[in-house]
């Protein structure tokens, strides 16, 4: 039960999350999670010291909850800046970090470098990295920014699965013709992916509508490649679309720094 409207509990299976926010969340949380602690118990259950994490936006609060002590545990209990959560990395301090994606990637590197050694069609192969390779190497991608040295990497990949050998390829020629299906560039699959994830967001909690449209209108403000405020058709029509710079592709420096 919730002991506050700033407060609140989520529960998935035996994992639960305590939310706090507010003017007083680092009072509020701590006795929520004393409290949520005193429950388990209670219920015959085991509390997961090890698993157990703190994270929080303030970093003052970081602070505290390091030095602090817990009746449950007699002990600190872990305060992180970044985590796993259901599958996603999670940055809660404002700095970006994606050492799940990155695992991932890498992970969906080395299953390209064992489909291009197999002796089946590119077709097959195509399909392959579509529907088993990046559904793996690109779980969660919606969420947290990915790396553009990784992105690159899987590309160089990919390419190496769907052509001959040769390293000069043009990128987007390449995709274009080698595809056999839907486009398998990483950078087209990401943005897919991000525009399907705000669409069921929006889908399922209409009321944060504003809240995405203010990030948009920040965008744009600071001129971000691609960024517009017109619907696809007003940007069609009036020309905006036409006029708009996409991002250039990485420079060798950008893959090697």
């Amino acid at each position: 039960k919730k002991s506050s409207p700033y407060v609140e509990p989520k529960f998935l299976a035996d994992d639960i999350l305590v939310l706090a926010h507010g003017e007083r969340c680092k009072e509020l949380f701590v006795k929520a999670l004393d409290d949520t602690h005193e429950y388990i118990e209670l219920m015959g259950g085991k509390l997961a010291e090890g698993k157990s994490m703190i994270f929080a936006t303030n970093h003052e609060h970081r602070e505290f909850f390091k030095a602090s002590k817990w009746k449950a545990t007699g002990g600190n209990i872990k305060v992180v800046s970044d985590m796993r959560y259901l599958g996603s990395h999670l940055n809660v301090s404002g700095k970006s970090k994606s050492t799940t994606n990155t695992h991932r990637i890498k992970s969906g590197i080395i299953q390209c470098g064992k489909l291009k050694r197999l002796p089946i069609e590119k077709k097959l192969k195509a399909k392959t990295i579509r529907t088993k390779i990046y559904a793996g190497a690109l779980y969660g991608c919606e969420v947290v920014k990915v790396p553009g040295r990784q992105v690159a990497n899987l590309t160089c990949a990919v390419l190496k699965v769907i052509t001959n050998k040769g390293s000069k390829h043009d990128l987007d020629s390449t995709f274009a013709a080698c595809s056999t299906g839907e486009d398998l560039d990483p950078v087209g699959q990401i943005l897919s992916r991000c525009c399907m994830a705000i669409r069921r967001a929006i889908a399922k909690r209409p009321h944060l509508k504003k809240a995405y449209q203010h990030a948009l209108r920040s965008y744009i403000t600071k001129g971000a490649h691609g960024a517009t405020n017109s619907t696809d058709l007003e940007a069609q029509s009036n020309g905006e679309l036409i006029g708009l710079m996409p991002r250039p592709r990485l420079t060798y420096q950008e893959k090697s720094g």
